[in-house]
């Protein structure tokens, strides 16, 4: 709960996460078991779950009861958020992407066969070229996808139910892969699932990819 209590506790009543004096909050997101707040300023604080470095300060604490900030790159200003299972992301104002948490299923997307946990930002492996204006958390819970202003839409991490989107069962990928889009639409945004991707067109339509065990595909 970020309140800065010692003893866990189940509440049904909202109570205030102990951040910082002076802080606004501008954005928030949800892993598994951390919680991550963007603020005005374009920092990142983390609290709950850091076994697997998801708190980004550069420790392996279980447990964070108080709001800790991320130790992004110097100048990095951050603009977006997402958090899956056991890992976190930042996206930057000049459109580049960070990571840092779990990577058991390659979820931080910083390079092939890089299974490594990691407790401070790394960035995602993606083509250097590309600007990204769209975070999403996901890919079966252990990956992520964002969108470009070229158009395209990438994904990395966990793929074993389809949820890379480019045309294959492949079961992680630590390089980031190009979805294969149809022909002709324009995507305007993007949301992630358990283990399933999707997309809203400019046209107003929705697209998805992954699994369907629940009809989650519609």
């Amino acid at each position: 709960l970020g309140t800065g209590s010692t003893s866990p506790s189940t509440t049904v009543t909202p109570q205030k996460v102990a951040l910082p004096g002076g802080v606004t909050v501008t954005a928030i997101a949800a892993g598994e078991y951390t919680d991550l707040a963007l603020t005005s300023t374009g920092k990142v604080f983390a609290w709950g779950w850091g076994k697997e470095g998801e708190i980004g300060d550069g420790s392996f604490t279980q447990n964070n009861v108080t709001p800790t900030q991320v130790q992004l790159p110097a100048g990095a200003r951050v603009v977006a958020i997402a958090g899956n299972y056991y890992a976190c992301f930042a996206l930057t104002s000049t459109g580049k992407v960070y990571a840092w948490g779990e990577d058991y299923y390659n979820e931080l997307g910083n390079g092939t066969a890089n299974t490594t946990n990691v407790a401070v930002p790394v960035p995602v492996h993606l083509p250097s070229n590309l600007v990204v204006t769209k975070l999403a958390g996901g890919n079966g819970g252990y990956g992520a996808e964002v969108l470009a202003t070229n158009g395209q839409v990438w994904t990395w991490g966990y793929g074993n139910e389809g949820q890379l989107g480019n045309g294959t069962f492949t079961t992680q990928t630590g390089d980031p892969v190009q979805v294969h889009l149809p022909a002709g639409i324009t995507v305007a945004d993007i949301a992630a699932g358990d283990y399933f991707d999707m997309l809203r067109t400019t046209a107003g339509k929705v697209w998805i990819w992954g699994e369907d065990q629940y009809n989650e595909l519609g």
